[in-house]
């Protein structure tokens, strides 16, 4: 999840819904995408099926 629109090199605005935080507190999904990162070694690699949460205040990464 993250709140920078700017990261995304691909967006699906039709994703939608909300995400509960064990605080209580619920927040809005705008979209779901891809986020493309270079790698230190100058690979690309591409992060899918992420979040875009405008509200959030820090990009949260989960692997289940």
């Amino acid at each position: 999840m993250t709140s920078s629109r700017e990261a995304f090199s691909e967006l699906d605005g039709g994703v939608t819904g909300s995400v509960k935080f064990g605080d209580g507190s619920k927040v809005d999904i705008r979209g779901r995408g891809t986020i493309i990162f270079r790698c230190q070694n100058g690979e690309h690699r591409a992060l899918t099926d992420v979040y875009y949460i405008p509200q959030l205040r820090s990009s949260i990464v989960s692997i289940g």
